[in-house]
């Protein structure tokens, strides 16, 4: 009878979406308690891994986790902010909100509530991007018809809801750009340029960004990636996260400092900015990967601890520069591969799509709308045969990492070996390995040419291992213990000798030894 109830609720809520309703808070499209569904009762941890899915639309998405992210070991996907946005053929329309209602180029309040229906069911957790900062600039009409004008977003905001339009005598008060990024009145004030900021201190604007993000909550959403995290004020977070109908996963966009970053680890994780930097000198150019050999120092001095979401790229980075991106072919494979290695932090990894105008949106037709997803290659990263460091990829081409063999090796070597603490660090030009307790052993060669490694040691026991990032997320076949990936050989000392390949990585673990 239980199981029959939470059925007949499931199928109510998404006939509520389907015809467009305001879903209360005691009616929701899934179960009101977290425990109610092990998919949204399953926090987001270390052991975790997630992904961004930039560009894809609700219906690919639902399919996706389904068909890939699901069985593929993925815990957690960042999806585009839901809400109606500006019209536009640029990525960045998304980021300027017109209205909390969930329409967009990405699809309809029903197929945003049927991609997380089925994205739970599939073991994915559904993490959207919140813009709650501000609203869109100027004038126009948005992707849903919604009018605006000058910070007039009737009903849901008047001129009195941002901070230009306080009075001049509230302490809060601000009608200009901020040009002063670290400086803490000015950058949770003042306007990211010629975007009007919500006053967030003030409780009626809380409500409504806390009814918006509840509504998404209430069809099964887990949490959110509060976006320009660092121009809002720390209280103002803890409050809005305070009215929410359930616990739920923040993590924020706090640019820059790590001293500033801290400053909103009582409210949620943060993006671990000098982390990322970090992935981006190991990677950027061949040869460089032993520079990991002092990422352990470095991280203790962050300050973030597991609250650092780790990343090589993201939708910024990948548009605007600043990170390793799909156009380093194999070397962004290995960047993705290093931290799933590394026990720091929580891994996202992100999946796009190629361009040749950075501020390009993904293909849409003739009506706006993001079409379904090309995926250029399913299983590897297309690089150029010659030049293995640089991709060949279409504009339009969506890289689907998330489909990418070595990866969800990478993710199954990761389950594998747990907690086990590193140790065995080796580092050499281009070249850096190292051990996750017993449990499994890891060396990336980030040259061009192949690596003749010597007598590596692994703590590993002797015998013949299956490679995970050759062989995928389950290289070998248990039952007849059949290899897909490239077999290699412990030592009785315990050491591994081997030749790598240019621009690749060996991951064994005691769950890929055949012998």
């Amino acid at each position: 009878m239980r199981n029959l109830i939470l059925v007949m609720t499931n199928r109510l809520g998404r006939m509520l979406a389907a015809i467009g309703l305001v879903i209360s808070l005691g009616l929701t499209g899934l179960p009101a308690h977290a425990e109610d569904s092990p998919t949204i009762a399953k926090p987001i941890t270390s052991a975790s891994v997630g992904i961004q899915m930039f560009g894809w639309n609700w219906n690919a998405l639902a399919d996706e986790c389904t068909n890939y992210l699901g069985p593929n070991g993925y815990d957690w996907i960042l999806t585009l902010p839901p809400q109606e946005h500006k019209t536009g053929n640029q990525w960045w329309v998304h980021y300027q909100p017109v209205s909390y209602k969930l329409e967009s180029s990405a699809g309809t309040r029903a197929e945003f509530a049927h991609m997380v229906s089925d994205c739970n069911a599939a073991g994915v957790k559904v993490v959207t991007d919140a813009v709650v900062n501000h609203m869109a600039g100027g004038r126009g009409i948005g992707f849903a018809g919604t009018e605006y004008e000058n910070a007039d977003f009737s009903p849901l905001f008047a001129a009195n809801d941002f901070h230009s339009g306080l009075a001049k005598s509230d302490p809060h008060y601000c009608s200009t750009d901020i040009s002063n990024w670290n400086a803490f009145d000015e950058r949770t004030n003042c306007k990211f340029p010629g975007l009007p900021d919500l006053a967030t201190e003030k409780s009626s604007v809380r409500q409504k960004i806390t009814d918006f993000l509840n509504d998404q909550l209430s069809l099964g959403v887990s949490g959110f990636r509060i976006d320009a995290a660092k121009h809002i004020q720390p209280a103002d977070l803890k409050a809005i996260k305070s009215l929410l109908i359930r616990d739920a996963y923040f993590v924020q966009e706090v640019a820059g400092s790590n001293t500033i970053a801290q400053e909103y680890l009582g409210t949620g994780d943060v993006w671990a900015w000098d982390q990322q930097q970090f992935a981006t000198d190991m990677f950027s150019s061949p040869g460089y990967a032993n520079l990991g050999k002092s990422f352990d120092a470095a991280s203790r001095e962050y300050g973030l601890g597991d609250q650092a979401l780790t990343w090589v790229t993201n939708h910024d980075t990948d548009h605007h520069g600043g990170g390793v991106t799909y156009n380093q072919g194999k070397l962004y494979q290995l960047s993705f591969a290093w931290i799933l290695s590394e026990p720091y932090g929580k891994p996202m990894l992100y999946s796009g799509y190629a361009f040749f105008d950075e501020n390009a949106e993904a293909p849409q037709n003739v009506s706006g709308k993001i079409e379904k997803p090309y995926c250029a290659s399913s299983t590897e990263v297309k690089f150029n045969k010659k030049i293995p460091t640089e991709s060949t990829y279409d504009q339009g081409d969506f890289t689907c990492v998330e489909r990418w063999k070595p990866l969800t090796g990478m993710i199954g070597w990761r389950d594998a070996v747990g907690d086990g603490v590193k140790k065995y660090v080796y580092a050499k030009t281009g070249v850096y390995g190292f051990a996750r307790g017993t449990q499994g052993y890891v060396v990336f060669n980030s040259n061009a040419r192949s690596f003749s490694a010597s007598k590596l040691k692994t703590g590993l026991p002797a015998g013949t291992y299956c490679d995970h990032y050759s062989g995928g997320k389950s290289p070998i076949k248990l039952a007849g213990k059949t290899c897909s990936g490239l077999a290699v050989t412990i030592a009785k000392d315990g050491t591994l000798t081997t030749k790598l390949a240019g621009l690749s990585a060996l991951a064994i673990s005691s769950a890929s030894r055949l012998k």
